[in-house]
Protein backbone atom coordinates (compact mmCIF):
# COMPACT_ATOMS: atom_id res chain seq x y z
CA UNK A 1 0.00 0.00 0.00
CA UNK A 2 1.47 3.49 -0.83
CA UNK A 3 -0.39 6.51 1.13
CA UNK A 4 -0.13 10.30 -0.51
CA UNK A 5 -1.51 13.24 0.58
CA UNK A 6 -4.12 14.75 -2.19
CA UNK A 7 -5.67 18.00 -3.38
CA UNK A 8 -9.38 18.00 -2.37
CA UNK A 9 -10.68 20.34 -5.28
CA UNK A 10 -10.15 17.93 -7.89
CA UNK A 11 -13.57 16.00 -6.98
CA UNK A 12 -16.07 16.84 -8.85
CA UNK A 13 -19.30 15.35 -6.94
CA UNK A 14 -19.43 12.81 -4.32
CA UNK A 15 -22.34 9.69 -4.63
CA UNK A 16 -23.99 8.94 -1.29
CA UNK A 17 -23.79 5.09 -0.42
CA UNK A 18 -27.91 4.09 -0.35
CA UNK A 19 -26.37 0.24 1.42
CA UNK A 20 -24.32 -2.50 1.71
CA UNK A 21 -24.28 -5.71 -0.16
CA UNK A 22 -22.53 -8.67 0.99
CA UNK A 23 -22.48 -11.72 -1.21
CA UNK A 24 -21.14 -15.21 0.58
CA UNK A 25 -19.55 -17.63 -1.07
CA UNK A 26 -19.67 -21.84 0.34
CA UNK A 27 -16.79 -23.90 -0.84
CA UNK A 28 -19.07 -25.17 -3.80
CA UNK A 29 -19.22 -21.35 -5.37
CA UNK A 30 -22.95 -21.16 -4.12
CA UNK A 31 -23.46 -17.58 -3.04
CA UNK A 32 -25.82 -16.17 0.06
CA UNK A 33 -26.51 -12.40 -0.95
CA UNK A 34 -27.90 -10.07 1.64
CA UNK A 35 -28.34 -6.05 1.35
CA UNK A 36 -27.59 -4.32 4.30
CA UNK A 37 -29.23 -0.99 5.20
CA UNK A 38 -29.30 2.08 8.25
CA UNK A 39 -25.30 1.14 9.18
CA UNK A 40 -21.91 2.09 8.81
CA UNK A 41 -18.91 0.76 7.28
CA UNK A 42 -17.60 -0.51 10.88
CA UNK A 43 -21.04 -1.94 11.58
CA UNK A 44 -21.33 -3.76 8.30
CA UNK A 45 -17.79 -5.31 8.75
CA UNK A 46 -18.78 -6.26 12.35
CA UNK A 47 -21.68 -7.68 10.51
CA UNK A 48 -19.78 -9.75 8.02
CA UNK A 49 -17.67 -10.91 10.53
CA UNK A 50 -20.42 -12.33 13.03
CA UNK A 51 -22.45 -14.30 9.77
CA UNK A 52 -19.30 -15.39 7.20
CA UNK A 53 -19.46 -18.78 9.19
CA UNK A 54 -15.67 -19.62 7.10
CA UNK A 55 -17.14 -18.29 3.98
CA UNK A 56 -15.16 -16.02 1.71
CA UNK A 57 -16.99 -13.21 0.82
CA UNK A 58 -17.46 -9.98 -1.29
CA UNK A 59 -18.74 -6.33 0.03
CA UNK A 60 -20.21 -3.81 -2.29
CA UNK A 61 -21.49 -0.26 -1.74
CA UNK A 62 -24.23 -0.16 -3.53
CA UNK A 63 -24.64 4.15 -4.92
CA UNK A 64 -26.98 6.19 -6.97
CA UNK A 65 -24.60 6.90 -9.90
CA UNK A 66 -27.39 9.06 -11.14
CA UNK A 67 -28.36 10.48 -8.25
CA UNK A 68 -32.01 9.41 -9.02
CA UNK A 69 -33.06 6.61 -6.40
CA UNK A 70 -35.25 5.47 -9.50
CA UNK A 71 -32.62 5.06 -11.80
CA UNK A 72 -29.89 2.27 -12.15
CA UNK A 73 -27.94 1.21 -8.86
CA UNK A 74 -23.91 0.93 -9.16
CA UNK A 75 -21.74 -1.16 -6.84
CA UNK A 76 -18.69 -0.64 -5.56
CA UNK A 77 -16.14 -3.55 -4.59
CA UNK A 78 -14.69 -2.58 -1.34
CA UNK A 79 -13.28 -6.12 -0.15
CA UNK A 80 -13.07 -9.61 -1.44
CA UNK A 81 -13.82 -11.49 -4.94
CA UNK A 82 -16.29 -13.26 -6.72
CA UNK A 83 -14.46 -17.06 -6.89
CA UNK A 84 -16.62 -17.91 -9.94
CA UNK A 85 -14.87 -14.98 -12.02
CA UNK A 86 -12.85 -16.17 -14.80
CA UNK A 87 -14.19 -20.11 -14.21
Amino acid sequence: MEAAQVDPRDISSVLTCAAFRVYFWDANNNSDEWRLEGGDLIEVMRWVASHRDGRTYELFAEVEASGDEAGPLTMVRLEGEDPTAGS
